[in-house]
């Protein structure tokens, strides 16, 4: 059974996004870069652009169980964020345009690692 966006929207929940610029120096950091993603992808994670990683996670405690696993195998050098909205955040008419974004009507849960 496929899940739609749909039927997913229906439901409260949490979206987690990783956002990443990692080291691509050399060989090393690559491969470790490329595991990453990787084990993203293995989590559920959908690609929405190369650096960009999305996932749904129905409750808190699911939410709260990805960020830590992230958190857990992010690579070491590089830089990554961890934001954690929920679904009405997502929805609620946020764009980006022209390098200007707008105002998100609730704060959002953000993790940075430098």
């Amino acid at each position: 059974m496929k899940v739609t966006y749909e039927a997913i929207a229906r439901h409260s929940g949490y979206w987690i996004l990783v956002v990443l610029d990692l080291s691509d120096r050399s060989k090393a950091d690559r491969t470790e870069g490329l595991q990453f993603k990787n084990f993203l992808k293995r989590r559920g994670f959908q690609v929405l652009q190369p650096s960009l990683y999305a996932k749904f996670a129905f409750t808190e405690a699911s939410a709260d169980s990805v960020c830590n696993s992230v958190l857990k195998f992010s690579p070491k050098k590089g830089k990554m964020s961890v934001l954690r909205m929920t679904d009405a955040q997502f929805q609620g008419g946020n764009q980006i345009s022209r390098g200007k974004v707008s105002l998100m009507p609730a704060p959002l849960s953000l993790v940075t690692i430098v």
